[in-house]
C-alpha cells in the first residue's frame, strides 16, 4: 500500500452495536478513493441513487469497524444513517480536502454563484451508548417519543431505532416515485412500538392515517434526534446575499463526477 493509501482512524459518531456484551464500536479505518471509485459510482445504474453510491464508496474506502475487518453489504447495511453520512465525510475530506468548491442557482434573485464550502466546519450529533433518552432491546439503540400538541388534541407514546444503511437504500430507492410515501416507509420501518403495541401489530399504513400535526411531529422528532454530521446547510449567494438551502446529500455536490462533472474540489 502507498503512502496516500494509508488508512486513517476515526471515531464513529454512532458505532456499531451494542453488542452481546453492552460494548458500542466507534473505531473505524478509511482509506482513500482511487480513480476507480470515482469510475464505479459513475455507472449508471448507481448515480441516480444516493444510497448505491455511498455503499460503493463505503465498500472501497472503509477498511474496518471495531473488530470487524471484512467490509460487506451486511456489516453496511447494520450502519446507522448518522455514521454513513459521517464516513462519507471523512472520506471525502481525506480524498479531495476539506474545501468543497460548486456553482448553485439562487433561490432569490436566479442568478448562479460560486460558493466554497468547508467539511471541517459541519456540527456532528453524537449517539449516546444509553442514557440520555436512548434504550437498548435487542442490541438496538431506540428513542422514546412522548409529545403532546398545545391544544392536548393530539399525542404520542411511541419507540423508534435509528435508521440503518438497509432504510436508506429502500427509502432513496422509492424517493423518485413518491417522495412522501418513501420517508412513510423509512418511519415504519424504524417504528418499534405506537401507543404500546409492538409494530407487529401496527398497520403499514399508520401515518397515511395519522393527523397532518402528528406526522408532523414525528417528522421533527427525527430530525431533532438524527445523529451524525448536519447536512442540512445554507449557502449565502455572493451576488444578492440570500440564504439558499444546501443539501450535502446530494451526490453532485460532494461527488460532481457522479454526474460526468469532474472538478470537485
Amino acid at each position: 500500500m502507498s503512502d496516500s493509501m494509508v488508512a486513517k482512524s476515526i471515531q464513529l459518531p454512532c458505532g456499531l452495536g451494542p453488542d452481546k456484551d453492552g460494548k458500542v464500536h466507534r473505531d473505524a479505518e478509511i482509506i482513500p478513493m482511487t480513480g476507480l471509485v470515482r469510475k464505479n459510482i459513475a455507472r449508471p445504474e448507481v448515480r441516480q441513487n444516493v444510497a448505491k453510491i455511498v455503499d460503493v464508496i463505503l465498500l472501497a474506502c472503509l477498511k474496518k469497524v471495531g473488530p470487524l475487518d471484512r467490509i460487506d453489504r451486511r456489516v453496511l447495511d447494520k450502519l446507522l444513517v448518522g455514521d454513513r453520512d459521517f464516513l462519507l465525510l471523512e472520506i471525502r475530506k481525506l480524498s479531495l480536502g476539506d474545501s468543497v468548491r460548486s456553482t448553485i442557482q439562487c433561490g432569490s434573485c436566479n442568478e448562479k454563484s460560486d460558493i466554497t464550502f468547508h467539511l471541517d466546519r459541519l456540527p456532528c450529533r453524537t449517539l449516546a451508548d444509553k442514557g440520555e433518552g436512548i434504550e437498548e432491546q435487542n442490541g438496538e439503540r431506540l428513542f422514546v417519543m412522548d409529545w403532546m400538541s398545545a391544544d392536548e388534541k393530539h399525542s404520542i407514546k411511541a419507540k423508534f431505532r435509528f435508521p440503518n444503511g438497509a432504510d436508506q437504500m429502500v427509502m432513496a430507492g422509492n424517493m423518485h416515485k413518491n417522495p412522501v410515501e418513501a420517508v412513510y416507509q423509512m418511519y415504519y420501518r424504524c417504528l418499534v412500538e405506537w401507543d404500546g403495541k409492538p409494530v407487529e401489530k401496527v398497520p403499514a399504513t399508520l401515518f397515511d392515517d395519522l393527523a397532518l400535526p402528528v406526522v408532523d411531529a414525528v417528522d421533527a422528532e427525527f430530525r431533532k434526534r438524527m445523529p451524525g454530521p448536519d447536512l442540512d446547510q445554507k449557502a449565502v449567494c455572493s451576488l444578492c446575499g440570500a440564504e439558499n438551502d444546501l443539501d450535502l446529500r446530494a451526490s453532485d455536490f460532494l461527488f460532481p463526477q457522479a454526474r460526468g462533472r469532474m472538478s470537485s474540489a
